[in-house]
């Protein structure tokens, strides 16, 4: 190779090392001294396309030739796919992994792998206490709903006898004036005996975990599909599924009570969902006689209305417990109109409803 020739070809290697590009057809010298240039160009290339690869994050790729320069790319190769695995154990929960290969970025890898590990070890011991919390207080809401129930029953039966008494005296007192008192003493003691029962329908609120459940479904429960058999029910052909706690069952029968205790001969009940994307909103409509203005917010205070005047507070305290709230916008005169607003986390879409659209 000439003096020409060979600056020629150093050239090209530069070249090729700090722009790289596609290997020239017409290379200097003589025909071996070209093979050879070729070799060497194509093995600059052939590295460079290694390591690119490589920082893209395919460690599958290969080079055919062993030596110098090869030797630490390949074992960097290997130090990469081994970091890989060990990060794969991390991921599916072995933190027992540590890197002692790559010098400042094992220290700061070996860190964090140790943090996580205190991180976990920290969060399964409060799992563990409030589990032990969990089972505790489960413990104590049994024995007071077994006490309630005792107590329940004691009240029960005294009030039963103050009104079979006022009954019998009823029967035997002619003076008005004492029979107007008993009769007042009587009602009140089965205003006792229903308010207690009532305490027992709802002696679970809050206790049982939430789960996940679906309005139509809910409408075949026995209790409201008895409620409602003389009523049009239309329920939405949308898939919703609903996070709330297990008593969802009592708010929707406490709507549909509602409506026909108060709505003025009811003959249709709606159901439809408002999709917000980051909330949900359920809409129980009627065709009755509707809330005034000034009672739509009243109605959800506890003891306000006629019976016992907690259905709807009940109905806002049960929604309240995953965080759903409620409010009545209905026209006057024109039906019930009781929107819930369920939080994006509360609510999830589902493939398709086994219910019909109407019952």
């Amino acid at each position: 190779m000439t003096e020409n020739s060979g600056q020629d070809a150093l050239t090209l290697i530069e070249d090729m090392i700090e722009k790289g590009g596609d290997i020239p057809k017409d290379l200097p010298g003589s025909l071996e001294e070209q093979e050879k240039l070729k070799r060497i160009l194509g093995k600059i290339h052939e590295m460079h396309s290694f390591i690119s690869r490589m920082s893209e994050g395919d460690l599958d790729a290969k080079l055919s030739f062993r030596g110098y320069i090869a030797g630490p790319l390949k074992a960097l190769q290997s130090s990469l796919r081994h970091l890989t695995w060990q990060a794969k154990m991390i991921a599916e929960g072995d933190l027992s992994q540590r890197v002692d290969f790559m010098g400042d970025f094992s220290l700061s890898f070996n860190r964090m792998v140790a943090n996580l590990a205190d991180n976990r070890d920290q969060l399964i011991s409060r799992k563990e206490e409030l589990e032990r919390s969990y089972a505790a207080l489960s413990q104590a809401n049994n024995k007071l709903n077994i006490l309630s129930s005792i107590t329940r029953h004691d009240i029960l039966n005294h009030v039963m006898v103050i009104v079979n008494y006022c009954f019998l005296l009823k029967e035997v007192i002619t003076d008005p004036k004492l029979k107007k008192q008993l009769e007042a003493i009587e009602f009140s003691g089965k205003e006792i005996q229903h308010l207690i029962e009532f305490t027992r329908s709802y002696q679970d609120l809050g206790v049982l975990e939430p789960m996940w459940q679906r309005i139509p479904v809910i409408f075949t429960n026995p209790t409201i599909s008895g409620l409602v058999k003389d009523i049009s029910v239309k329920l939405p052909d949308q898939c919703y599924e609903i996070f709330a706690d297990q008593m969802l069952v009592k708010v929707m029968y406490n709507l549909v009570e509602n409506s026909i205790r108060h709505g003025g001969g009811v003959t249709e009940i709606r159901i439809s969902y408002v999709d917000e994307q980051s909330l949900l909103r359920i809409i129980y409509e009627d065709n009755g006689s509707g809330i005034s203005a000034d009672e739509k917010e009243k109605v959800f205070k506890r003891g306000y209305g006629k019976n016992t005047g907690l259905g709807l507070f009940l109905i806002r305290e049960i929604l309240s417990i995953t965080d759903i709230s409620i409010k009545e916008t209905g026209t006057p005169g024109k039906g019930v109109r009781f929107e819930m607003t369920v939080p994006e986390k509360y609510f999830r879409r589902c493939e398709s409803s086994s219910t019909p659209a109407e019952l």
